[in-house]
């Protein structure tokens, strides 16, 4: 029904068709809590903790489509603003979150200790960033809303790198690997331009405009998450 939302315009009817999403969401959210609560003692593994608060980021996620379908906007926010923030919610704050916490369990496994220590600076930065970014919005602190966007762009760009160095190598099929390489060169490409938008806006020289970013990055993002 998410998806049905779309075919009408922003207003009540699209965000009724959205609902059963934040519904969803919260049960993932719940879940998520719980799956902290119960690792007791290994509370704060990092790969486990992107997991358990990528699940979490998705009511925020969410809580924003809805805001969205049901066609939110204020002088200070416009309504485009809010549809992007829905999208980078469920991509950066939940699903690179997610993924990111995934990529840490599966290298973790193959016995390299070296590698999941080297995907710690990565998490971090995943897990940071984007918290960095919207408080720096929400306190119109355009220095830390640059340096959480390059932190998150940086931490994804070695993520990508890690993916198809070494995680895909270690999975069995040509189908699969080619999958992941495909997928991380789109996430290494996206990150670029990400950080070149943020710096640009910050320093205040031309780049790229939003419909630009939309058709590229986002498009990049969109392959490098199937």
């Amino acid at each position: 029904s998410t998806a049905a939302s779309f075919l009408f315009p922003a207003g009540r009817m699209a965000a009724l068709l959205a609902a059963p999403w934040g519904l969803f969401a919260a049960l993932t959210a719940a879940f998520g809590v719980l799956r902290f609560y119960r690792r007791r003692g290994a509370r704060l593994q990092l790969a486990e903790l992107c997991i358990d608060i990528g699940l979490v980021y998705l009511l925020l996620a969410a809580r924003w489509l809805l805001l969205s379908r049901a066609g939110f906007q204020s002088p200070r926010v416009p309504q485009l603003i809010v549809a992007l923030t829905a999208v980078h919610f469920h991509y950066t704050f939940f699903t690179a979150t997610l993924l990111t916490g995934l990529l840490g369990k599966h290298l973790a496994a193959g016995g390299a200790a070296a590698v999941p220590r080297g995907l710690a600076a990565a998490a971090l930065g995943v897990l940071a960033g984007p918290m960095l970014v919207a408080m720096g919005i929400n306190a119109d602190l355009p220095s830390m809303e640059v340096a959480g966007a390059v932190l998150l762009a940086t931490s994804l760009f070695a993520t990508a790198g890690l993916t198809a160095l070494v995680a895909a190598p270690r999975v069995g099929g040509w189908p699969v690997r080619i999958l992941l390489w495909t997928a991380s060169a789109a996430l290494g490409g996206a990150m670029i331009l990400a950080a070149y938008f943020a710096i640009g806006k910050y320093c205040g020289f031309q780049t790229l405009s939003y419909q630009a970013m939309i058709r590229l990055h986002g498009i990049a993002n969109a392959t490098d998450r199937k």
